[in-house]
């Protein structure tokens, strides 16, 4: 007998919390900074997370719907490495 090994990829939806620490003369001041930065989205590089952490009590499983049709569940042979070979994924037929 023989051992094989598989993994199985997935793909959640998930809260991640970043954490600031802001100087400023005043909490008005550090509330007009941080709301400048949320504001900005993405987009913004003026400010970098002290910390961050991944809210896992909020973790979801993503359908293949919600994803613009493409799969959510991966399943495949090996450890990871390019020797791996995709068998299933959960759109296929």
């Amino acid at each position: 007998m023989a051992n094989f090994d598989y993994y199985i990829d997935r793909k959640f939806t998930i809260w991640d919390r970043e954490h600031y620490q802001i100087v400023a003369k005043d909490q008005q001041e550090a509330n007009t900074i941080m709301l400048e930065h949320f504001n900005c989205g993405a987009q913004s590089d003026k400010l970098t997370p002290d910390d961050y952490e991944d809210l896992l009590d909020t973790r979801e499983d993503l359908t293949p719907e919600e994803n613009d049709g493409e799969a959510t569940r991966e399943l495949f042979t090996g450890t990871g490495g390019a020797e791996s070979i995709r068998l299933a994924d959960n759109i296929q037929k």
